[in-house]
């Protein structure tokens, strides 16, 4: 899926459009994109490849 690319404003449209669709999420996971970590600084939030990987293979995304 994709909604655009990887910038700040991209990323905080992202942010609010899952809060918007009561979307919750007491953690996201992420890569090393300056964007999300800085929108999603104030959230659980885990940077890293090796955590993306995993949550694919176990959802198959």
């Amino acid at each position: 899926m994709s909604i655009g690319n990887r910038n700040k404003k991209t990323v905080r449209k992202l942010r609010e459009k899952l809060k918007r669709l009561g979307i919750s999420f007491g953690q996201i996971c992420t890569d090393n994109w300056e964007a999300f970590i800085s929108v999603f600084e104030e959230d659980n939030h885990k940077i890293g490849k090796i955590t993306l990987l995993i949550l694919e293979k176990i959802t198959g995304i």
